[in-house]
């Protein structure tokens, strides 16, 4: 954004929200979401969704205004409007190395696994279980 390179800024929101948060967050946490239970762990699940979503509605809102300020709107209540919120600023204390190194490493052995389903022709209807 500094240097004006809109497209790739917005490609990198892009980028973040489908395959980082949909693909891999979102299906990471659903049986956290989904439980019976109302546990600390489907509260910090659903805490970091949304404010993984809100800050990537911010992001985004330069390139989108309408429709991230409706979303943002309907999405939170704690703030009236996505204009007047803070930029998304990096924050040490939300820098978790080797939890990242972890997740990388997770993501890898998936992508090997489904890889060596589609060179086997396993159909994905297959259990693997």
């Amino acid at each position: 954004m500094d240097k004006y390179e809109l497209g790739i800024a917005v490609q990198k929101v892009y980028d973040f929200i489908w395959d980082e948060f949909c693909d891999w967050y979102i299906e990471i946490v659903k049986p956290r979401m989904y439980s019976e239970e109302y546990t600390a762990s489907k509260n910090a699940a659903l805490w970091t969704a949304k404010f993984a979503l809100t800050n990537a509605l911010k992001m985004l809102h330069p390139f989108m205004p309408f429709i991230t300020e409706e979303i943002f709107c309907t999405l939170q209540s704690e703030e009236e409007t996505i204009m007047l919120s803070a930029w998304p600023e990096f924050d040490e204390t939300m820098n978790f190395p080797v939890e990242e190194a972890k997740a990388l490493r997770a993501k890898d052995v998936v992508r090997g696994m489904r890889q060596l389903r589609t060179d086997m022709d396993v159909p994905p209807s297959i259990s693997t279980s």
